[in-house]
């Protein structure tokens, strides 16, 4: 027996009209990655404006979560949630196949400047505990200055820019991979930065029930007799 594909329904991202009508819905707000001072909470306050510079309305409200798993969650649950997700992020497949979301609409934009902060030069000889989260922990190599080059690295995880930061400030961490917003809120200084670099945002929201389910298997009208 021959197997046959699944017809699938096509669908584009619903583009921007479609996300200033929900917008426009009562209860609309944007959900994505916190606390402040995230390069997601800068995107998502860009994206507010935008949306307040089309409609003419109050700024959507925005709720800032721990992790992206949590912004996942509460778009699938809720029709009222745009989730604002950067393409960068490890895990963004999942918005993409998640049977109940769909992505509405994509902009480019670029992250705050990112760095190595510290609240003052480590001292040696201890192993220099490094933190960040796994996105931009790569980072370090390129941006380690010389005093600290030939150190000991003890990695430590963050949930995001602004955690490592904190992470730092709290005496748990000497160094953290993070963004000026981070770096400012948490009263660190630069041991070295570099510019930030153009992202791609999605974002995504709960999918109509239409759009659900988009595999379409057509029965075999030749189905294997039993032997």
């Amino acid at each position: 027996m021959v197997e046959q594909t699944p017809a699938v329904t096509a669908r584009e991202p619903a583009g921007w009209d479609e996300l200033c009508r929900r917008a426009d819905t009562e209860g609309a707000r944007v959900i994505t990655l916190g606390p402040a001072g995230t390069s997601s909470h800068d995107a998502a306050r860009h994206l507010q404006t935008r949306l307040v510079e089309a409609g003419g309305g109050p700024p959507l409200p925005l709720e800032l979560y721990d992790t992206f798993d949590v912004v996942l969650e509460r778009a699938a649950a809720d029709a009222s949630c745009l989730a604002l997700v950067p393409s960068a992020y490890r895990g963004a497949t999942a918005f993409h196949w998640h049977d109940d979301l769909r992505l509405l609409f994509h902009f480019a934009r670029s992250t705050p400047p990112y760095g190595l902060a510290a609240r003052r030069l480590p001292a040696a000889p201890e192993p220099l505990r490094v933190a960040a989260m796994a996105e931009v922990d790569h980072l370090y190599a390129g941006l380690v200055p010389p005093p600290l080059a030939h150190r000991e690295v003890v990695r430590v995880a963050a949930r995001s820019t602004r955690h490592a930061a904190e992470l730092v400030r709290r005496g748990a961490a000497d160094v953290a991979v993070t963004n000026e917003p981070s770096r400012r809120e948490a009263g660190l200084v630069w041991l070295s930065c570099r510019p930030g670099v153009d992202i791609v945002w999605l974002v995504f929201a709960r999918a109509p029930s239409e759009h659900r389910n988009l595999t379409d298997p057509t029965p075999d009208p030749h189905p294997e007799e039993p032997t």
